[in-house]
């Protein structure tokens, strides 16, 4: 039992001897009714349950080192077993100096009930030690700034913000069986602050289940480092680990990965989930600053038969992604727009996706094979510098196809989709602009058929390898929509629209252009023509604009910036005659020049062909 003692100075004032006492810690004794606990220098308010007590308020003479390693000996009356501190509640040492404390007992430290209001919330702590505590409640060491290091050899579970604002806290080593750590534990989310925590020992935890968001955050980055294995853990929270220097993260029972969960990871190159994972959040593992690529090279596995979403931008890198496989994911159907844009993979097969958003593959130039069967709505970009892909097969009831959606339209490269499954799509409304573009050129084959088309945008097509385009309801066409098409021998659509200035050109000897309706509102530059040579190097014909029925023939004769010349004086002319190739003359109803120049021919006779074609 401590003895107490004093300790005397002596001075001279103004003629007096002065003696001043400090008082030093003796024994501890708690009062009868149990809520006083003092050793003559602190003074603990505290609540008994049996021979337990928790610390609920503190007061001091002298605010330094407080040490409970006495206290169930210094209580201990006769044969009658002492009282233990095993508990420190919310706000009991609260913005007090204390500089450190030594508690064997306390297993506990409660939940902060708010930011300012955790157990040790702000205090001049330098130095903790609690051999036995298991719970770090929520807020408990929030802000204590001197706070560098702490070894908490039993805890298994870490409340949130419990370390958050401790800015020169780097070292903290736990149970290797902790449980949770909860949300903005080792945070600093001010302006310019980084999480320093460097060190979390062990890395491999074998019991941890949860991750809470933004755990080791720092709203400028965090410091902490290594390659972790955490077999237990099924939840990742949101920026959990954002922009943090960790190598690897292995969890292989993880189901469920928070949004920016790893964004801004500089150094993860590897990371394993469970095979069972149902979400990967928007920006999970996304490097959006310019010039930064998404290192992540491996996710393990790439079998994912329960996963439902990836996230907008999840593997995203603003200068490329590093991340390889061949990924097959049964259940998804949700894939975020940017998703895996930039990144390495080499297949994709998703069949129970049923919309795929902006720039999904963009500029995957590995990709080489695709499975999206159920997809009805293609974004806008979504397979864009894509130059490994050369075929895709769509769902036969897809709706719309994006604005670049297979275009590469930078400088010498080519479109260089091939194949496009099935070449008749019933329910397909709108083609966007430049959707098949290449400015070398673009691979694209077939006779296509789009029963439903009211909407083909600019560019959509040019320069293609298709022999045969059948929109019947198509009533506008865009610009260069099917320019330099050279292999192109049958367009049908309904007219009564625009054509866009180039919107049909370049097309094979003896194209024929069947129009089911009205003439169209207007018309563009050079909108219909064909080269006027051959690959024999022999003149072709002029192109022709079959009419459906003769009351729709004055329409075209009339339109703005248009000539009409009747057939009998346009055949007189030898430049036109060597171009008018083999139309029975009776349905010739004269040449169109002035935009484009085509024949125009009056197909009434023929009903039966437009009636199968409507």
């Amino acid at each position: 039992m401590h003895k107490q003692s004093t300790l005397a100075s002596a001075g001279l004032c103004a003629g007096l001897l002065v003696f001043a006492v400090l008082p030093v810690s003796a024994a501890w004794t708690l009062n009868d009714t149990q809520t006083r606990l003092t050793d003559g220098n602190w003074t603990l308010t505290v609540a008994a349950d049996g021979q337990d007590l928790t610390i609920t308020a503190s007061a001091a003479a002298t605010w330094d080192d407080l040490d409970l390693t006495d206290v169930e000996r210094d209580t201990a009356v006769d044969d009658a077993p002492g009282y233990r501190v095993t508990a420190i509640g919310a706000a009991a040492f609260k913005q007090k100096t204390i500089k450190s404390i030594t508690a064997p007992d306390v297993v506990t430290i409660a939940n902060g009930s708010s930011a300012a209001n955790g157990a040790f919330y702000s205090a001049g702590l330098t130095n903790v030690s609690f051999a036995a505590l298991t719970t770090i409640g929520n807020y408990a060491f929030q802000s204590c700034s001197g706070l560098t290091r702490a070894k908490f050899p039993s805890v298994t579970a870490i409340g949130n913000y419990a370390f958050s604002g401790c800015g020169a806290f780097t070292n903290i080593e736990v149970n290797a069986d902790i449980a949770s750590i909860g949300s903005y534990a080792f945070a600093r989310t001010s302006s310019f602050q980084a999480c320093v925590l460097k060190s979390f020992q062990p890395t491999t935890l074998p019991k941890l289940e949860m991750i809470g968001e933004k755990a080791f955050f720092g709203s400028s980055g965090s410091n902490l480092q290594g390659d972790f294995y955490c077999p237990a853990l099924t939840n990742l929270g949101f920026q959990a680990l954002r922009q943090s220097a960790i190598t690897s993260f292995r969890a292989p029972k993880l189901t469920y990965l928070g949004d920016n969960a790893f964004s801004a990871c500089a150094s993860l190159t590897d990371v394993e989930v469970s095979a069972d994972i149902t979400y990967i959040g928007a920006s999970a593992f996304a490097r959006t600053s310019t010039g930064q690529t998404c290192v992540l090279k491996t996710f393990h596995p790439t079998t994912l038969p329960r996963l439902e979403m990836i996230g907008a931008q999840a593997f995203y890198g603003k200068n490329g992604s590093a991340l390889e496989g061949d990924f097959h994911c049964p259940a998804l159907t949700n894939l975020g727009n940017q998703a895996l844009s930039s990144s390495k993979i080499t297949s994709f097969r998703a069949p129970a996706l049923t919309n795929l958003l902006a720039g999904t593959f963009q500029n995957c130039q590995s990709l080489t094979n695709v499975d999206i069967g159920a997809v009805i709505s293609i974004g806008d970009r979504a397979f864009n510098h894509c130059g490994g892909l050369t075929n895709v097969v769509l769902c036969a009831d897809i709706v719309s196809i994006g604005i670049y959606a297979f275009a590469d339209e930078t400088n010498w490269k080519r479109c260089w989709l091939k194949g496009l499954q099935p070449t008749t799509l019933p329910k397909l409304v709108s083609i966007g602009n430049n959707a098949f573009q290449g400015n070398q050129g673009c691979d694209l084959e077939g006779e296509f058929t789009f029963p439903a088309l009211t909407s083909l945008g600019a560019s959509a097509f040019p320069k293609s390898k298709i022999t045969a385009f059948r929109a019947p309801k198509l009533e506008s066409v865009g610009a260069s929509a099917l320019s330099d098409c050279t292999m192109l021998s049958n367009v049908v659509i309904r007219g009564g629209g625009t054509l866009g200035n180039s919107c049909i050109t370049g097309m094979k000897c003896r194209a024929l252009i069947d129009v089911l309706g009205p003439a169209p509102t207007s018309i563009g530059t050079t909108a219909i023509s064909a080269s006027t040579k051959n690959a024999a190097n022999k003149d072709n014909p002029y192109p022709q604009v079959r009419v459906a029925h003769v009351r729709d023939l004055d329409g075209w004769k009339t339109l703005d910036g248009v000539t009409f010349t009747p057939f009998e004086t346009a055949r007189e002319n030898a430049t036109h005659r060597k171009y008018l190739g083999d139309t029975p003359e009776k349905r010739t109803k004269g040449l169109i020049t002035g935009r484009g120049t085509f024949w125009l021919v009056d197909a009434d006779s023929n009903k039966a062909t437009y009636l199968s074609l409507r």
